[in-house]
């Protein structure tokens, strides 16, 4: 009797201090993001959906004010549009470029422009879409992975360096200048792994990092013009890379866990999808998420708001926004809302 009242009682101590663990450890964190409170104001409403085939794998590839881009990484060459000026229209564009298949392929937008990339061969290829004939091939001296719209007929790329991660401007035609907007914060070199995004109205382009309380702004000419902070306080990425193998390769020792997980600008107002949490506020819908606006002109938060974390049961994977409008992209639909 006394062995079972003894095996009972270590039981009910174990699942005591477990639960006293992770109470400890939850508030710890929220600790570190800070105690910001949000202003939250009314929903977006759905619109329509947008079905997308199953079998592609889709991603945002640029966006102007009449349309929104989308790419498909298992058909590099094909492009759809989704055009807000035509009831949502969906178009189909297959760029005038001969290229087999192969992984890492993707394709930007930066209407009329485009380019067509291959990070692993260092190959840019560009054009026009109004033209059935490409305009220039390129080899980048870097590599690199993603692209994004600039000003005019410029490009960003996300290029490798020894001290990680790092932004290109590229206009085509030209050769690719090397910036040094990209920083470092913490002991990992994630700290500078982020979003390239564009405002379709203002013209600027501005890079969200993901682990860090902060994102830059850029002018028409590719210059970092200013940073602007987000209102928790998670200044570096919380993960531990570790030290390198025998291949050099470094592994994470701990989780990573974004802070800014999505986000795009538009009509001078930065929209950013964040998983950042407050003992305030720990008790948002654990169905939604939130979305926090930001007014990039005067530096400051201004509202959040709530939006449903799955449709159909498929979770989203990336928004896009071109005032008043919300594109959420899950994986076989394309939701449209409007604020």
């Amino acid at each position: 009797m006394k062995k079972k009242v003894l095996i009972l009682t270590v039981i009910f101590l174990s699942i005591f201090l477990s639960y006293s663990i992770y109470f400890y450890l939850n508030k710890a964190q929220r600790s570190r993001q800070g105690q910001f409170q949000r202003n939250f104001v009314t929903p977006p409403k759905e619109l329509l959906r947008k079905d997308l085939d199953p079998a592609g794998v889709y991603y945002f590839a640029g966006k102007d004010e009449n349309s929104i881009w989308l790419g498909n990484e298992k058909a590099p060459l094909e492009l759809l549009t989704i055009a807000i000026d035509k009831g949502f229209s969906v178009i189909g564009k297959t760029l005038p470029i001969r290229a087999s298949f192969e992984r890492g392929q993707l394709a930007y937008v930066n209407y009329p422009f485009y380019i067509f990339i291959n990070g692993r061969k260092r190959l840019v290829q560009s054009g026009m879409l109004t033209s059935s004939q490409p305009i220039h091939t390129d080899t980048i001296s870097l590599s690199f992975d993603v692209a994004g719209a600039a000003a005019d007929s410029a490009f960003w790329l996300r290029v490798s360096t020894d001290k990680g991660f790092q932004l290109g401007y590229y206009k085509l035609g030209h050769t690719l200048k090397e910036t040094s907007a990209l920083t470092t914060r913490g002991l990992s070199a994630l700290s500078r792994d982020g979003i390239l995004l564009y405002d379709e109205r203002m013209h600027l382009s501005a890079y969200v990092y993901f682990y860090r309380n902060s994102f830059l702004l850029f002018d028409k000419e590719g210059k970092a013009s200013k940073a602007v902070n987000t209102i928790d306080t998670v200044s570096f990425a919380q993960v531990d890379l570790g030290k390198p193998d025998m291949k050099g390769t470094r592994r994470k020792n701990t989780s990573t866990q974004s802070i800014n997980y999505r986000a795009d600008i538009s009509n001078s107002y930065m929209y950013i999808y964040s998983r950042a949490r407050t003992s305030a506020q720990a008790d948002v819908n654990r169905d939604s998420i939130v979305i926090d606006a930001y007014a990039v002109n005067e530096n400051r938060y201004v509202y959040s708001f709530l939006v449903l974390k799955k449709f159909n049961n498929e979770v989203i994977q990336d928004l896009r926004i071109v005032y008043p409008y919300i594109f959420l992209l899950v994986k076989t639909k394309v939701i449209i809302l409007k604020m």
